[in-house]
């Protein structure tokens, strides 16, 4: 929907903005606007499959290190305030749907 599409604009800026400074540096060959739609929709995968293996998104946590999408920190949040697991695993479901649809809707590099 209409917010995930704006939570994406802010999540590639702020993603291509630590993989200027963190990641890609001067290496040309890189389109950061490009890594940071996969690193993203990568981003979601990570913590889907992490939270499904333990219901926590603990692992997660250490091991990314990018910033996290506003979708997630959502799904992450509800986990934090103590909201059931199927409660948390539909809002991650649901984000990770959303900003794949949002993704596929930007236009072309």
């Amino acid at each position: 929907g209409e917010k995930a599409d704006q939570w994406l604009a802010g999540d590639l800026a702020k993603f291509e903005a630590f993989l200027a400074k963190e990641a890609c540096g001067d290496d040309d060959s890189i389109d950061p606007k490009e890594v940071a739609r996969k690193g993203i929709l990568e981003c979601f995968s990570a913590a889907r499959e992490m939270w499904e293996t333990n219901k926590s998104f603990k692992e997660f946590s250490d091991l990314w290190e990018g910033p996290v999408p506003e979708g997630l920190k959502l799904a992450m949040d509800l986990h934090d305030e103590g909201e059931p697991p199927p409660v948390v695993q539909g809002t991650l479901a649901k984000q990770d749907q959303a900003y794949r649809a949002a993704v596929a809707r930007l236009p072309p590099l």
